[in-house]
């Protein structure tokens, strides 16, 4: 049974003479289970097809496709049957009920649906996940649709039965409020009657018929009803879930619209105007009221207290959100979640980053860092020169190449600079014992990353605009070895604090001697391009990433794996050990930043929704993490909460760890042609 691509799924038919495949090829087909031969014709989809399955008399099957629809055919001939059921992403599943008349189909969009089979029109409201959903799929009697979502869950979700009994007159004119009284004439019926005489009528009835079911549902309390007559989940519940989903994804186009949803449905939930004090673009301006406002009105339940405390963290509003956890210890001592809260309210409100030094106004600064091993001096790339900037004195200018500098190195002991301009010239100066350098002209094409400083000042890697990467001396410049001679994938590549090896990757990791540039070994495990190494302060051990979503740690001697760091969505970016080499943090594509144990266990995951983040790296006292991301912002957090203590704009390409000072207590920021450096504060010293 042949297709003219990948086939993703095959399953047998009822009786088991026929088979129905499911392929990339953009068909399914039937095909005789004993000769293998097909059976009608292709069944056709715009893109390639995920499942195909029979209904359970064998006549009809139903496919589901990338082109965003899923179909009903008749099994023989290959011909459609009523319209598709579209969806707004790819169906990634679909199969019948067991009586044939309904279809449940899963999506990317994040639900999944029934779908009337006859005519493709929906039944009920989409069951939603907070990611992809990847399968659905009715139970045995046709009453419950279980699906599994990439948002690590698995639900079971109760379908709602038709009943052909019909409910008693009286609940049907209390329900249109209209009845015919002795005379013949219709008359009102109050509304207290009405749902007097309905819930009396329904509450004492143990009848569970549909019907019934529904009428109950229908005049119970608004809030404290349950979504759907067949839903687990009360409206209360739901609305909070849509305003947690919200805080997490303030800059999503589609927070505005879910909070009006839920204000509709709980208008008086006190968490919504704190929720809506996080859409900034919408309410400019009104925030502080709305988080005020939301303040003033949080009922005596200690449960509302600390979510809106732990949203008014999330904000940034340490004050408000130390009241409301307080508010909410008050009312319960052990709500560890209002502990957790006020911890997290107190580091934040004693938090400080203040501004003591920013770059003189005349010159256009394209990076900052601080140089190694202390002392704050920083090292500055401008529009046209380099510059060492001590905390007093006169600015020293190391390079003056009338070009943008795009970028700089120095090596771990502050005795090796180096810089690159636009047009792939670069510099190598010793700034002690002596003062020595080496330039390269503008034939080398030293690329915007392409020079690595050696620990002991000895050696040192360029990296042409081409991707080729020669191990080099100081100060004679002479190449020692070839390390890659082309690009295959993102080069990165450092040596190790000791110098012993040198460790980095085209695509694939590789290990090298730090002095001959002899391959020493491959780092081998990732299904994907390897865009990053870190190496270990200890000089021990390596880190990679990769496009295949996990961080992988290796002993350098044996080339050993010690660990997988799996968690991760999408690709990873950036790795950076912890100062003593305990953990790992790790930067992705999928909007977050983890922490991770050296045998690879996750210990707390920094989300920053609607964002890749590129950049992770710990402070050299392991108290904090600093993040950049794409929405140009460096966020700094607490390592012991996960707490986001400050916020700024950032706007360089290049940020590391060295951003900090050796002592931790100095950050440097570049942004908008300036630099900015901020004394941090710790809770302890303000």
């Amino acid at each position: 049974m042949r297709h003219e691509a990948g086939v993703f799924r095959a399953s047998f038919s009822p009786d088991g003479t026929r088979v129905v495949t499911a392929s990339d090829d953009k068909t399914a087909r039937v095909w005789d289970a004993a000769s293998g031969k097909p059976v009608g014709e292709p069944m056709r989809h715009e893109a390639g097809v995920c499942s195909a399955s029979f209904s359970s008399d064998g006549t009809r099957v139903v496919t589901a496709s990338v082109d965003k629809t899923a179909r009903v055919w008749d099994a023989a001939s290959g011909k459609p049957l009523g319209e598709p059921m579209r969806h707004e992403d790819p169906v990634t599943s679909a199969s019948f009920s067991p009586d044939g008349t309904r279809v449940v189909t899963a999506c990317y969009d994040k639900t999944a649906r029934v779908w009337d089979a006859a005519s493709g029109k929906p039944v009920g409201e989409p069951m939603r996940h907070e990611d992809r959903v990847r399968s659905a799929s009715f139970s045995p009697d046709g009453t419950r649709v279980v699906t599994a979502s990439d948002d690590g869950t698995a639900r079971v979700w109760e379908l709602w039965q038709a009943s052909d009994e019909p409910p008693t007159p009286e609940i049907l004119e209390a329900f249109a409020g209209l009845k015919v009284n002795a005379e013949g004439q219709v008359v009102s019926i109050a509304t207290e009657d009405r749902v007097s005489l309905v819930r009396d009528s329904l509450t004492q009835s143990a009848d569970g018929s549909a019907v019934r079911r529904l009428l109950r549902w229908r005049f119970d309390d608004a809030r404290a009803r349950t979504l759907s007559p067949s839903s687990p989940i009360t409206v209360t519940e739901h609305v909070e879930r849509e305003i947690a989903w919200v805080m997490d994804h303030p800059k999503d186009a589609n927070g505005p619209t879910i909070l009006r949803e839920a204000y509709e449905m709980d208008p008086g939930h006190p968490l919504i105007h704190i929720a809506l004090a996080a859409l900034e673009d919408a309410h400019r301006g009104r925030a502080d009221f709305l988080r005020g406002y939301g303040l003033k009105r949080l009922p005596d339940d200690a449960r509302i207290c600390a979510k809106a405390a732990g949203f008014l963290n999330l904000l940034g509003d340490s004050a408000r959100a130390l009241s409301a956890a307080e508010k909410a210890l008050k009312l319960d001592p052990g709500n560890e979640a209002a502990q957790s809260e006020r911890a997290n309210a107190l580091e934040l409100r004693h938090f400080l980053a203040r501004k003591t030094a920013v770059a003189p106004t005349d010159w256009k600064v394209n990076h900052a860092r601080f140089l190694p091993p202390g002392g704050g001096d920083l090292l500055v790339a401008t529009a046209d020169a380099l510059y060492l900037q001590r905390p007093a004195g006169e600015p020293e200018r190391l390079w003056a190449t009338g070009q943008r500098i795009v970028n700089m190195a120095c090596n771990r002991t502050g005795t090796l600079v180096g810089a690159m301009d636009a047009k792939g010239a670069a510099i190598i100066r010793r700034l002690s014992p002596a003062t020595e350098q080496i330039a390269c002209g503008e034939d080398e094409k030293i690329g915007p990353r392409g020079l690595v400083l050696g620990p002991d000042g000895t050696r040192w890697i360029s990296i042409n605009t081409e991707g080729r990467t020669l191990l080099r001396e100081f100060p004679s410049g002479q190449t020692v070895a070839v390390l890659f001679a082309q690009r295959a994938g993102a080069i990165d590549i450092s040596f190790t604090p000791d110098g012993r090896f040198i460790v980095g990757t085209n695509g694939a990791p590789m290990v090298w001697d730090g002095q001959s540039g002899q391959v020493v070994r491959k780092l081998t495990g990732h299904s994907n391009l390897v865009w990053k190494t870190a190496v270990a302060p200890q000089g021990d051990r390596a880190a990679t990433v990769s496009a295949d979503g996990t961080a992988r740690l290796f002993d350098l001697t044996s080339g050993r794996e010690l660990a997988v760091c799996q968690g991760h969505r999408s690709t990873v970016y950036k790795a950076g050990f912890r100062p003593d080499g305990r953990e790992l943090v790790t930067a992705s594509t999928d909007g977050t930043a983890r922490i991770w144990s050296a045998d690879g266990k996750e210990l707390l995951k920094l989300d920053i929704p609607g964002t890749q983040v590129i950049h992770a790296g710990y402070s050299p006292d392991a108290r904090w993490i600093a993040t950049h991301s794409t929405d140009a912002k460096l966020r700094l957090w607490s390592v012991l909460t996960g707490q986001c203590l400050f916020i700024t704009d950032c706007t360089s390409d290049f940020l590391e760890s060295d951003m900090f000072s050796a002592d931790g207590t100095k950050l440097v920021v570049p942004f908008n042609g300036s630099y900015t450096v901020f004394d941090l504060v710790k809770p302890e010293d303000s």
